[in-house]
């Protein structure tokens, strides 16, 4: 049975295991797993999607081959976390930032990534021409984000999305 893309988050800024600075990834969401890519790579598979908001399942209709979850597996920098392995998902909003975290095993052992989530200039552009102050346009790129995470069963029980 073929995976379910459940949507897509065009930018995810994930803190590296040093510490130092950030490394942006967009993130696909299946039924069965969350990949995240490279920015640098997504831009080549991805164009002008990175410059949207969050996509949900029903945005999927013309687009097929460009989230294929296979396609984004065999990128090289592509981190898969199945499903059955998180042990966590949070999201919590501190002043205008939302910083996201899952947990998840790896080879028996217990890894973690953190981060925040980023609306991209464009999408925040767009808010701004339609009235929208950008901290309610980070808002809601949270909570679309969380409703992925949300709509995805095994997740379900163990997203605490605090915004």
């Amino acid at each position: 049975m073929p995976e379910i893309v459940k949507g897509f988050v065009p930018r995810l800024a994930v803190n590296p295991p040093h510490g130092l600075g950030t490394k942006s990834h967009a993130v696909l969401v299946t039924d069965a797993r969350t990949i995240l890519l490279p920015w640098r790579d997504a831009k080549i598979l991805l164009g002008s999607f990175l410059d949207g908001g969050v996509i949900l399942a029903s945005g999927f209709a013309d687009s097929e081959q460009v989230f294929d979850p296979e396609m984004w597996v065999r990128r090289p920098g592509a981190v898969v976390i199945s499903h059955g392995f998180v042990d966590g998902l949070r999201c919590r909003r501190t002043l205008n930032t939302y910083s996201f975290v899952v947990e998840f095993r790896q080879d028996e052992e217990p890894k973690k990534i953190s981060g925040f989530l980023v609306p991209s200039r464009e999408d925040l552009r767009r808010g701004k021409q339609a009235g929208v102050r950008p901290a309610a346009s980070a808002h809601a790129y949270a909570e679309e984000t969380g409703r992925i995470f949300h709509d995805v069963t095994p997740l379900g029980r163990i997203v605490e999305w605090r915004i």
